[in-house]
């Protein structure tokens, strides 16, 4: 587990749970990519909040445009920044804040001809941090938040 932090049994099992969710959005948001934003609402079983509505977006985008996307994300030096699992003082919601460099230098967006319309300069590599929760514990884990930086990763 990818941490600095020192975890208890009930942490680390709640940060594991909340990495998968986090491939699973990767996955999912490549997928609709791929599909040309068709069919966005598969985007709600792994995504909420801000960050699903940024997906949405992004979907009715490429349909609007008649574009798709190609190749997958990926990312490294991924790292649990905090957690705070279930309890009565926080409502039985979970939290894990991960952070991810992601990798987007395989990917290209395509028209409709398959021309690519990405500039050969665009940036492909991005340091982000996700927030991940569950609601209570019979919910999914569900990626809702994403703030990226300047800097390099």
């Amino acid at each position: 587990m990818p941490t600095k932090l020192k975890l208890t049994v009930e942490e680390t099992e709640a940060a594991r749970e909340a990495i998968k969710a986090f491939d699973r959005y990767l996955k999912v948001s490549d997928d609709v990519s791929h599909d040309g934003g068709m069919n966005p609402d598969r985007l709600a079983e792994v995504a909420t909040s801000i960050l699903l509505e940024a997906e949405l977006n992004g979907a009715k985008t490429l349909r609007e445009d008649r574009q798709h996307v190609t190749g997958k994300s990926s990312y490294d030096s991924a790292e649990v920044k905090a957690i705070d699992v279930a309890n009565a003082e926080n409502g039985g919601k979970s939290a894990v804040t991960l952070y991810a460099c992601v990798d987007v230098s395989r990917t290209d967006v395509v028209d409709a001809e398959g021309k690519s319309t990405l500039h050969g300069d665009r940036r492909t590599r991005w340091p982000s941090t996700y927030s991940i929760w569950r609601e209570s514990g019979n919910s999914p884990w569900l990626v809702g938040d994403l703030k990226q930086d300047e800097s390099a990763c």
